[in-house]
């Protein structure tokens, strides 16, 4: 489309340029992660095909809801679900410390899922205290507007406001086939990425056969470098062969 040119690091487009952080990520990091997350996984599942069935359920249960807010807080707990596989610690609750700050995990009408790992992550210029995915759930198969990536923008500035040591990722993840409109396509460069729930399953289901074959786990690390790749290359929606084939060549490293 000729809208964007990458050099290095760098994607210059039409609206200005995207930087990465460049992350660095030594083995020790990635092991200890990898060690807490697969303590959780054997704890908790008999089977490694076992940790998809929950995050099923909960996606079934979404789709024959007929309250819209019911429908929304279980499109939550599926999202919450799947990235706790990952290694991530969900929240959707206030505690009494977001009650002193302009942080909310409960706004009205619903949708703020914050995804954290409370982990040091290294980058090119300075040592982050952790990494959080500012997500944004609509549960609608309807596209995606320019209100949601408006929504999704600003809790990612609350939650950097929370934690202003951590490296922050803004994410919408909907059930839409459709994806973008053309306000959201306007709207979501350079940073707001959207993700199908079928894709999020995917990459579950990817993680189930890691699990079940004795192969390293997929962590919030690999999660960090998808995303910095995505953005990078500006593939805000990425096909479900894009995001695997990105991920596998991580996994490789």
């Amino acid at each position: 489309m000729r809208i964007a040119e990458v050099k290095n690091d760098t994607v210059t487009y039409a609206k200005g340029e995207v930087k990465t952080t460049g992350i660095i990520y030594f083995p020790e990091m990635f092991e200890l992660l990898e060690r807490t997350l697969y303590d959780f996984l054997i704890e908790n599942f008999n089977t490694p095909h076992n940790i998809t069935n929950e995050p099923f359920e909960l996606l079934e249960k979404t789709n024959k809801a007929t309250n819209d807010n019911e429908k929304g807080e279980l499109f939550e707990l599926f999202i919450s679900s799947v990235f706790k596989r990952f290694g991530f610690s969900p929240r959707l609750r206030d505690g009494v410390r977001e009650q002193r700050a302009n942080l909310t995990f409960q706004r009205k009408g619903g949708g703020d899922v914050g995804l954290l790992c409370h982990f040091p992550f290294q980058t090119e210029a300075e040592i982050l205290h952790g990494y959080a995915i500012a997500c944004e759930g609509k549960a609608t198969e309807s596209v995606i507007g320019s209100k949601a990536v408006g929504q999704a923008r600003n809790f990612c500035t609350k939650i950097k406001e929370f934690y202003p040591k951590y490296l922050v990722h803004t994410l919408i993840v909907s059930q839409s086939t459709y994806g973008y409109d053309s306000s959201g396509r306007e709207q979501a460069p350079p940073e707001v990425l959207h993700l199908n729930s079928k894709l999020l399953l995917g990459l579950l289901d990817l993680q189930e056969k890691r699990l079940e074959k004795n192969l390293p786990l997929i962590t919030p690390i690999h999660i960090v470098l998808l995303f910095e790749e995505l953005i990078k290359s500006q593939i805000l929606e990425p096909k479900p062969e894009t995001m695997l084939e990105l991920l596998e060549k991580i996994l490789e490293k």
